[in-house]
């Protein structure tokens, strides 16, 4: 394959196209979750060796699982529990030196739960992962299905419009409290934030880690102009399993940065699947018909997305295109 490169002319914060290749800000490609900065992909289906499972992350422009930190750890023994399996391939695995190592940079071995192991027992040179997040060695050639990660390339783009506030993890966008055309049902404000930035696909809120939490309680008031306590919806909501609460996103939501203003219902028939905040960040399950303002949430953060090729744009006019022209 010979391979040219054409520099396009591009307005960075729109998609921009030039033959096979586009580029666009992105918070995680379909099918993969975020969290941290960091799109990750489960898969279940497909049971295969350790190298096979590798080749198959870089194919799409990641690699084999690294964890890097306790809150990375926290937020995959949550997505874990989802599931019923054997083991998923990481990338982790014993180097020449006989140390186990990750296949990036960025890994944290001291924060490994290991599974009574490693026992180094007759080669076992690999590292998977169960499902409670317990590490265990295992025999390379074994089948096993395989996690994916890769980290969102961090930009200071967020739109700079009135109700919009930035945050290292994301864009934020609070409703007009003096706007009452801005009190939506649940359904409507993900609609609403999902028009905000065309192209983009902003969400109803969903939070990652504490400091986000605190940042957006700090954001929201506690009354409107006539002293009427305001509720905002989140994108929380046990729509689908009752009692299982996920963020509109499909990731489930760590239930320890919930604050329950009462406990959630757990009578299907009241219909209360919707996650509404009040100030000071505590959360109550609504009707998902109620009219309430919301916070919004995109992505500040371009990456690599999966169609043909996609690269990573930093405030620059121009993107790349590749053609094959054998």
């Amino acid at each position: 394959m010979s391979l040219q490169t054409i520099l396009c002319g591009a307005l960075l914060g729109f998609y921009a196209v030039c033959g096979d290749l586009y580029t666009s800000e992105i918070a995680c490609d379909d099918g993969w979750l975020k969290a941290n900065n960091n799109c990750y992909y489960w898969n279940v289906k497909d049971l295969i060796t350790y190298q096979e499972a590798r080749q198959e992350c870089q194919l799409q422009g990641a690699d084999l699982m690294v964890v890097g930190s306790q809150s990375d750890l926290q937020w995959i023994q949550i997505q874990t529990e989802d599931y019923r399996t054997d083991a998923w391939w990481v990338g982790l695995n014993i180097d020449s030196t006989g140390i186990w190592n990750w296949v990036t940079g960025g890994g944290d071995n001291s924060i490994i739960k290991w599974r009574n192991e490693p026992d180094n027992y007759d080669d076992q040179d690999c590292g998977a992962i169960n499902e409670f997040a317990k590490f265990g060695d295992e025999y390379c050639d074994s089948l096993f299905g395989f996690i994916c990660k890769y980290v969102i390339n961090r930009n200071e783009y967020c739109p700079d419009g009135p109700g919009w506030f930035p945050l290292d993890t994301g864009c934020f966008y609070v409703s007009d409290l003096l706007n009452s055309s801005q009190r939506l049902s649940w359904d409507d404000a993900s609609t609403y934030c999902g028009n905000l930035v065309p192209g983009k696909k902003p969400v109803l809120l969903f939070i990652n880690n504490m400091d986000e939490k605190n940042f957006i309680a700090s954001q929201l008031q506690n009354s409107d102009p006539n002293g009427v306590m305001v509720p905002w919806w989140t994108g929380l909501n046990d729509i689908i399993t009752e009692g299982k609460f996920t963020w509109q996103n499909g990731t489930l939501a760590n239930m320890s940065l919930i604050t329950w203003d009462s406990a959630p219902s757990p009578d299907r028939s009241l219909h209360q699947d919707c996650g509404i905040m009040y100030y000071g960040g505590v959360i109550d399950d609504m009707v998902c018909s109620k009219q309430a303002h919301y916070v919004c949430e995109k992505s500040a953060f371009v990456g690599k997305c999966f169609i043909y090729q996609c690269y990573a744009i930093y405030n620059v006019n121009i993107y790349i295109y590749i053609y094959d022209d054998k």
